[in-house]
């Protein structure tokens, strides 16, 4: 059985992005523990924290984003934590 080397793979990207994995726009891989879940929540959760400082009320952002009040909040301190700031 022959040995697979780097130059038998071809960089083909992921369903996220097809142009490869050294042109890839996203803070992480989607292959990366958490992958494309954890990635999209965090996205979600600086665009929640982003309208609720421009003056939306719980409720207007709720509807905007079609989340429920617990996860508002639970957006709101994500997007504060140290966590959130060491993946961008």
């Amino acid at each position: 059985m022959r040995e697979a080397r780097a130059a038998d793979v071809s960089d083909t990207g992921c369903d996220l992005h097809l142009e490869g994995c050294l042109t890839c726009p996203l803070p992480r891989c989607r292959y990366d523990p958490g992958g494309v879940r954890e990635i999209l929540r965090q996205e979600r959760a600086r665009s929640v924290a982003e309208a609720a400082m421009r003056g939306g009320s719980v409720a207007e952002v709720c509807q905007q984003f079609q989340i429920s009040r617990r996860t508002f909040f639970r957006d709101k301190a994500l997007a504060r934590s140290p966590v959130l700031a060491e993946a961008v």
